[in-house]
């Protein structure tokens, strides 16, 4: 060590320059978690090789499913850096992998196990709570938790960079020693607060964060939080969901930041997470076709669940079917109007990209603190935010579809198919322009790659066919042969940016400036004309509103997005100015025996409204005629069975019944002839006798 900033680390010299630690020579910064100031002589220890590669070893074999991505990493480290810091990134993978005894490469079994497992645990805390009894106030402990956190560091409304977060384990020894006694009430309620706080803490060192943001009234905030999730951290299911969505997320952050998901690698999506995918289809599917729908109000009346499925848009072929009608349908009207089609492409500055196209890590990505894919998404949500409020004030109203699609390391981009008037093209592609390149204008390849369109030539295809191919390969890639962008197969490629987009929460296919395709499903419900009169049998409808309405289902049911954009009224119309709209209710089932109405679920809450029917010129249309139940389809068997063997047993009584009462009429039968042998016997000795 030279002086209080300046020391060796392996070959290499670090310097601390404004708060951050750069490499002498060529100026290239450190990544966050490698560097924990202030005490560089303890967290950079000289290690010999060996050494580090013993501890890579030991990961590789206590994390076999990622011992790849480990090995890479470890190497790739050590040859850029030193031996010192790849021990120390693999520590902080160790630290990420192994989160508080969950483990991120657990199967799918082993993590519903491990929610079973603490939601029985969560339950025995929970159900010590008293949420209801008055009480004076005990201690504040909001106040301690408060000075707790300043102490620490902790802060609620942002996420800290992974070098300044606090020991977990100091945490929770905190909360076991300072707050186990300590209780509070509200004018809500008086509750045992201490028990939600340590799970709460539980749940976030495994990387599930439930407090709110810091601010006003964050007490009242944190006490309705405590209400809200109390009775789901009980629930294996809502753990089980939760754990797993955060488990194939950051399994696919890790992946990105070790240099697994890129081109010369594994594109779009690691394998792991790609056979993971696989393997949540499989079960899904394999619970859909153990599950029938019954219908509540006649059980006699049932249909295979993954029929049901089959025929709605989550079948890929459906899917693809439905978003080629409605593009050729904005096609169509483009044509009509004299409009132009466009293909607009948005992509993030350099510094969201994680891997360069030769293979190597891109230090911008590296001095920026590691984005995600997340982060890169958000940056292009907001670059949109930006760019409609400009457009509506140029009066520029395009109409179409945006599909996101990744590139090789993962970082998305989106194309926009948009048709627009011939006059507005030039003001609209400035205006993107001008806030794509307000961020980082001036890097290599900013003016050229961060914004391109392509005009759509009909004589060269239409533009339908155009965006044909982005739809395909990102759902199934059954039209295509191979992916252009890497050696995969479109059917692999396919599979692998369904699996990005699914870890990372990203809507692929987003329309612009059209109608509800929510009303189109609904109305295609009907396969004949909507009935014009009430329960009273009087017209629901004037001729004309009737004319109106029947138009549009008409449209929907021949699958004509063109003629069902104009019958509802055109492009760009807000929802609350169309004339159909979507009813939205909270679903409610009778008991038939008690008239009891079940409208909560199974947390004691309102259920979510769900689509209900259609509604039109304020006259409730109904497109849900019955009320289904999903039943396990071996639990409904066994019931049918029971049923039956109860029928059977009532058959086999009257049987037994009727075949006592036959024995009863032989045996009065045979009393009937012996009494009258015994009355001929009398009569012939009387005649003797005389």
């Amino acid at each position: 060590m030279m002086n209080n900033q300046t020391f060796r680390i392996g070959r290499h010299t670090a310097i601390l320059e404004n708060g951050a630690w750069t490499i002498s020579g060529n100026g290239l910064p450190l990544p966050l978690e490698i560097i924990k100031a202030p005490k560089p002589a303890l967290d950079f220890p000289v290690l010999r090789t060996k050494v580090s590669e013993n501890y890579c070893s030991k990961l590789c074999s206590r994390f076999p499913d990622v011992s790849l991505w480990l090995n890479r990493h470890h190497m790739n480290i050590s040859r850029k850096y030193s031996a010192s810091i790849a021990y120390r990134e693999l520590k902080q993978l160790e630290k990420r992998l192994d989160r508080n005894g969950f483990n991120l490469t657990w199967s799918l079994e082993e993590v519903t196990n491990f929610a079973k497992l603490h939601s029985k645990k969560f339950f025995r805390v929970v159900n010590s709570l008293d949420f209801n009894k008055q009480a004076d106030i005990e201690f504040n402990e909001f106040n301690v938790i408060a000075n707790f956190n300043n102490q620490n560091q902790i802060k609620h409304n942002e996420t800290l960079p992974k070098h300044e977060q606090v020991n977990i384990d100091l945490i929770d020894k905190f909360v076991e020693t300072e707050l186990s006694e300590l209780t509070f009430n509200y004018s809500l309620g008086n509750f045992t607060h201490s028990p939600m706080i340590s799970i709460f803490y539980k749940l976030k060192s495994w990387g599930i964060d439930l407090f709110p943001a810091s601010g006003d009234d964050y007490e009242q905030r944190l006490f309705e939080r405590v209400q809200y999730f109390a009775p789901r951290v009980v629930d294996e299911t809502w753990l089980d969901r939760k754990l797993r969505r955060l488990q194939a997320r950051e399994l696919a952050n890790i992946a990105r930041e070790t240099g697994i998901i890129q081109k010369r690698v594994q594109p779009y999506s690691a394998d792991l997470s790609v056979n993971r995918k696989k393997a949540q289809d499989e079960r899904n599917k394999s619970i859909l076709k153990n599950c029938l729908l019954v219908n509540y109000h006649d059980e006699e009346e049932s249909q295979n669940l993954i029929d049901v499925v089959q025929k709605s848009v989550s079948n890929p072929r459906n899917r693809i079917a439905e978003l080629m009608v409605r593009m050729r349908g904005c096609e169509e009207i483009a044509d009509e109007l004299g409009h132009v089609g466009l293909m607009l492409t948005f992509t993030t500055p350099s510094r969201f990209h994680a891997t360069k196209a030769h293979g190597n890590t891109n230090n911008k990505w590296i001095k920026a603190g590691k984005p995600t894919v997340s982060d890169a998404h958000t940056w292009l949500k907001k670059v949109w935010a930006s760019v409609l409020p400009q457009w509506e004030r140029h009066e520029i109203k395009p109409y179409g579809f945006r599909v996101v699609e990744p590139h090789h390391d993962g970082t998305p981009h989106w194309h926009l198919m948009l048709f627009v008037e011939p006059s507005k093209v030039g003001m609209m592609l400035k205006i993107c322009r001008r806030r794509l390149l307000a961020d980082s204008p001036d890097e290599l390849g900013a003016q050229t790659k961060r914004f391109h369109y392509t005009m759509i030539d009909k004589k060269r295809g239409s533009a339908a066919g155009y965006i044909a191919k982005y739809i395909s390969k990102g759902i199934s890639g059954e039209y295509h042969t191979s992916d252009k962008s890497t050696d995969l197969d479109a059917v692999n490629a396919a599979q692998a940016i369904r699996t990005w987009a699914s870890d990372h929460g990203i809507r692929q296919f987003q329309p612009i400036g059209q109608p509800s395709v929510q009303v189109w499903r609904e109305l295609r419900k009907f396969s004949n004309a909507i009935t014009n009169q009430g329960d009273d049998m009087q017209p629901l409808f004037n001729e004309q509103e009737h004319f109106a309405l029947e138009n549009v289902r008409r449209a929907a049911d021949e699958g004509d997005w063109n003629a069902f954009v104009k019958a509802m009224g055109g492009l760009y119309v807000k929802r609350a100015d169309r004339k159909l709209s979507v009813h939205y209710a909270v679903p409610e089932l009778i008991d038939r025996l008690t008239g009891e109405i079940f409208d909560l679920n199974k947390y004691g809450e309102k259920k979510a409204k769900t689509p209900a029917g259609l509604m039109f010129e304020k006259i409730f249309i109904t497109t849900r005629f019955k009320d289904w139940q999903i039943r396990d389809k071996a639990a409904y068997a066994q019931g049918e069975r029971l049923i039956m063997r109860g029928v059977k047993q009532q058959f086999d009584a009257m049987m037994e019944a009727e075949a006592y009462q036959a024995m009863l009429e032989e045996d009065y039968e045979r009393h009937l002839e012996q009494c009258e042998e015994i009355e001929n016997m009398r009569f012939y000795w009387l005649t003797e006798s005389f």
